[in-house]
């Protein structure tokens, strides 16, 4: 018997909405990693990512602020930021995960190499979809199977909503964040063709997670796992027409 769950969690969709990829890694804080190592890192990365700035960035929710090293590619479509307590890797035009899986591990066995990071304190992978919904679509729940109950208010009263579930798993957590928005502002990649009117943008960020020690060999195992979380809480968030708009058929 056909498993269609399953055949879904291997295909690869030409038309899904990701905006953005992000893993981010976090460990105890080391001062020497944006003195003596970090002019090593950009040495080992600017072919890649030759882009850099420095900048500060406020930590909530304490709100102390902190110095931080950006990394980005002559495109702008992959950045990787640096700090003495965290590393993340951005993509913004995501291909595949094993591609997105090779360039992450690869960034942070240099940065392991040159600051020994010994424990991650914290482990996260986020995907960020901006969802079109069309002007043709009757009801929002055509696209997708929202957390929020909308049956009592029509589609055109509603403007916008937030709402975030957070799921505890044995070993590791997520943090499920939807919304509506007017489609004003549209990112120009996420821009519809001339026939096709958007109504809303329903966003679904999906952040997979751990704060149980691990180690930088730990993420090979690690990172395949959240993925696989991640698609299946998507695959399950939206519907079968929209499935069908990803393959292009509609």
């Amino acid at each position: 018997m056909v498993d269609v769950f399953e055949q879904e969690m291997q295909e690869i969709f030409p038309r899904n909405p990701l905006q953005q990829v992000a893993l981010e890694i976090r460990y105890p804080p080391d001062l020497t990693i944006l003195s003596s190592i970090l002019p090593n890192f950009q040495k080992r990365v600017r072919n890649r990512y030759p882009q850099y700035s420095m900048g500060q960035v406020i930590t909530l929710p304490i709100g102390t602020t902190n110095n931080e090293a950006t990394f980005q590619s002559a495109n702008g479509e992959r950045q990787l930021k640096l700090s003495d307590h965290h590393f993340a890797i951005i993509f913004t035009r995501y291909t595949t995960f094993r591609d997105f899986e090779g360039e992450a591990l690869n960034v942070i066995g240099v940065l392991d190499e040159l600051a020994e990071l010994g424990t991650l304190q914290r482990v996260g992978l986020r995907y960020i979809n901006n969802i079109i919904i069309q002007e043709r679509d009757h009801d929002i729940k055509d696209v997708v199977n929202p957390f929020v109950d909308m049956t009592r208010l029509p589609m055109g009263a509603l403007r916008q909503f937030v709402s975030t579930v957070n799921i505890v798993r044995e070993e590791h957590g997520l943090n499920v964040t939807t919304a509506q928005l007017p489609p004003t502002g549209l990112p120009q990649r996420q821009q519809m063709s001339d026939d096709v009117q958007a109504r809303a943008i329903y966003v679904l960020d999906i952040d997979c997670f751990t704060d149980e020690p691990k180690t930088v060999r730990d993420l090979s195992d690690v990172l395949p796992f959240f993925r696989r979380e991640i698609k299946a809480i998507f695959l399950t968030h939206v519907t079968d027409s929209y499935k069908q708009r990803m393959r292009g058929v509609q």
